[in-house]
């Protein structure tokens, strides 16, 4: 606790775009002190203790690491760092790069929720939609004005969001954020031909305790949730998309029509061909 030093510290590559109320005063209607994105390169440091306003950190790419007295704890894509209004906590830039979309909250009445937590780092579904949510924002406030239609659509599906990603997600441990984290990469990477074992090894477990892992965190073996990927993908593919059936079937790593159609039926109660005709 000694060595802990308040500061504020980014290398002159570090960029960063952010609104605050004297840019659009709906903002402070909602209790908003600031909000913005950030790239964060070569150094990027922040220590507060105990600030009368609470951080709310939405990692998107990259690494960080969220810090307190205690110690340091990784941040993840795909998460939600937490940081209320009276805690001693910081973060840093812990790879090459880390992209963020962040917002300052009023310790007020609309986030008294906040207050009573403690630091904290957990999985959030929501982190991809509220950083490109502030980035429409920006865009339109930029253009057409803060207070355009669009712009204060924008603003007001990123405030959803944050409540979203806030009361409605339950907080998840350290194990269920790195799962979430690798099957995240996996979803880019559908046609690819994941085993188990590989999965495994890309977390540094074996293959009966990665198995074991899925059950417990996700309600699912490796396996299945694998298939629940691709089904989703599948149905996006054919109903948005319109693509054809023998072009979603290799886009998912199927190399045999039949067998993707058949396990597609299974999956919906429906054949895809009867799917993208809905």
């Amino acid at each position: 606790m000694a060595s802990w030093q308040d500061c504020c510290e980014a290398a002159d590559v570090c960029q960063e775009v952010f609104f605050g109320p004297d840019e659009a005063k709906y903002l402070q209607e909602q209790g908003i002190i600031l909000c913005g994105t950030s790239l964060a390169k070569e150094h990027f440091l922040v220590r507060r203790t105990r600030p009368n306003f609470h951080v709310l950190l939405y990692s998107i790419k990259g690494q960080g690491a969220l810090l307190t007295p205690a110690g340091k704890t990784m941040i993840e894509a795909d998460t939600l760092t937490l940081l209320p209004a009276g805690s001693i906590s910081g973060f840093q830039l812990n790879s090459p790069q880390w992209q963020t979309a962040w917002l300052i909250l009023e310790n007020n009445e609309q986030w008294q929720g906040l207050a009573s937590g403690e630091p904290d780092v957990s999985y959030c579904e929501h982190a991809q939609a509220i950083f490109h949510a502030m980035n429409m924002f920006f865009s339109e406030a930029k253009l057409s004005g803060h207070q355009s239609g669009l712009a204060v659509t924008c603003l007001d599906m990123l405030l959803q969001l944050t409540h979203k990603s806030l009361f409605k997600q339950g907080q998840q441990s350290g194990l269920e954020i790195k799962l979430r984290h690798l099957f995240n990469q996996v979803e880019q990477q559908l046609h690819h031909p994941w085993s188990v074992a590989e999965l495994a090894d890309k977390l540094h477990y074996s293959e009966p305790h990665f198995f074991r892992l899925c059950l417990q965190h996700l309600g699912m073996s490796p396996k299945q949730y694998l298939l629940q990927l691709k089904m989703a993908r599948a149905k996006h593919l054919l109903v948005t998309q319109r693509w054809a059936v023998g072009q979603v079937a290799l886009a998912l790593g199927y190399s045999d029509v039949a067998n993707f159609s058949n396990r597609f039926k299974k999956h919906f109660g429906m054949s895809p061909s009867a799917m993208r005709q809905r």
